[in-house]
């Protein structure tokens, strides 16, 4: 079972559970080595299950009740059981011979991302005791290291064994990849599904909800049907220092929630009968004073905060402000603190900015200023720091046309059909193995 080795070795490295979880109330070893399963002959052990169960019993909380925790010893069960098929019939194809070169490319792939894990661990416990004092001296690079190799020691595997789990998922991948490669849509499977998008979003994407038509574009949906008034934009942000950014995040909500209410209680004054008017005038020159004392506190925050990232912002400026696209997305991977958009695919894809686009006031008027394709703003402060946006192009309204939708609707079909097909495998694997449970093994 070496694919469950890599997802046991993976919750070892995220939590340690086989040193210190209080669900493990036998010996490790010998309780780990039980038998839970047998499928076509083969042993699924406790351990590769347990490894498996205690993700799904970290994604839903030990508040789960006791019904769903016993769903979960089933579901994590039968995954194994999928996996260990899996493997079977690409063993039975002849996808596990490797080569030397594949042997030494799986081990540094995992050298690597074993050097990575514990570098990020000893990083963790630096920023953990920062600030206190008895540890100037610590090595915590050794220390996650011992940790580390402690856990992999009780959990009772090797790099070796990560190394063949390595080999072993590339083997399966490349079964099933194999086995998929000419499951696809025809072009009628296309056409339809690109009449049918442009039913559904003629129904649901209108200007009295533009909200879904946004939520569509962020989402990744194929769009078809564009509303007018939209474009696109990418930017480069620059965020506040961390010292900086919480104080300054409170200040905007709390400017925000003012205006909020100063709306709410100028809507109630304008539908208000004259004899109550008096009394809401009142509450409303109230909740204008909080507003104007809350914009003010959060401006001179903003202020001074911007002032220490204003030379870095500057240097970017200078960089990009005649730039092309090339350039910018250039500089854009490079330089911005926008985890959003810091690649060149999410650049290129860019921001979707008009009504309704969820964005903060500052960025959303800014970029709506940009008249043309190619202008760049300078740099525009809001609650995060300085943006720098850039306008890639005005989206024309109406229908878009199948062949620019073309390839995105033959990948979606594609990955759907393969799903499909891959599902209808594994249940007819299923139902023609030889499986043995033994449920009184999945205690703990």
């Amino acid at each position: 079972m070496k694919k469950a080795v890599a997802l046991a070795v993976a919750v070892l490295m995220a939590a340690g559970i086989f040193s210190g979880c209080t669900l493990v109330k036998v010996d490790a070893e010998a309780d780990g080595n039980r038998v839970v399963a047998v499928v076509n002959g083969e042993k699924i052990l406790k351990k590769d299950w347990y490894s498996v169960y205690y993700m799904y019993y970290m994604y839903y909380g030990s508040s789960a009740s006791e019904e769903t925790l016993e769903q979960l010893k089933t579901i994590a069960l039968d995954s194994l059981i999928y996996q260990t098929l899996w493997e079977q019939k690409a063993k039975e194809a002849g996808y596990f011979e490797f080569t030397d070169e594949q042997r030494a490319q799986a081990r540094e792939e995992v050298e690597k991302e074993m050097e990575e894990e514990i570098q990020s661990k000893a990083d963790e416990m630096k920023e953990a005791v920062e600030g206190q004092s008895g540890y100037e001296n610590m090595d915590f690079y050794a220390e996650a290291k011992a940790a580390y190799e402690r856990d992999m020691e009780e959990g009772g595997y090797t790099i070796d064994d990560l190394v063949q789990s390595k080999l072993d998922e590339m083997a399966c991948n490349n079964y099933k990849e194999d086995l998929l490669k000419d499951i696809g849509p025809l072009e009628a499977d296309i056409v339809a599904k690109y009449d049918e998008l442009k039913k559904e979003q003629t129904e649901s994407f209108t200007d009295s909800a533009k909200d879904d038509y946004v939520s569509a574009f962020n989402d990744g949906t194929i769009i078809v049907k564009n509303l007018a008034g939209y474009s696109l934009v990418q930017h480069i942000l620059v965020n506040f220092d961390e010292d900086d950014q919480d104080n300054i995040t409170k200040l905007y909500k709390a400017m925000t929630d003012a205006q909020s209410e100063v709306d709410e209680k100028q809507e109630e004054l304008d539908e208000a009968e004259d004899e109550d008017k008096t009394k809401l005038e009142t509450e409303l020159e109230e909740l204008k004073q909080e507003l104007e004392d809350a914009t003010k506190a959060y401006e001179e925050a903003a202020k001074e905060a911007a002032e220490k990232i204003q030379e870095k912002t500057d240097e970017i400026y200078e960089s990009v402000k005649d730039a092309d696209e090339e350039k910018f997305i250039e500089v854009l991977v490079e330089k911005t603190d926008d985890t959003g958009m810091n690649t060149e695919e999410a650049a290129k894809k860019g921001y979707l900015v008009g009504d309704e686009d969820g964005m903060i006031q500052e960025f959303h008027d800014a970029a709506l200023a940009l008249k043309e394709a190619g202008d760049i703003s300078e740099p525009v402060l809001g609650p995060y720091g300085y943006h720098i946006i850039r306008k890639m192009e005005d989206i024309p309204e109406g229908f878009v046309e199948l062949d620019k939708v073309r390839d995105e609707i033959k990948d979606s079909l594609t990955t759907t059909m393969r799903d499909e097909k891959w599902s209808s495998y594994q249940e007819e694997w299923y139902n023609a193995a030889s499986i043995k449970k033994y449920n009184s093994a999945m205690d703990i």
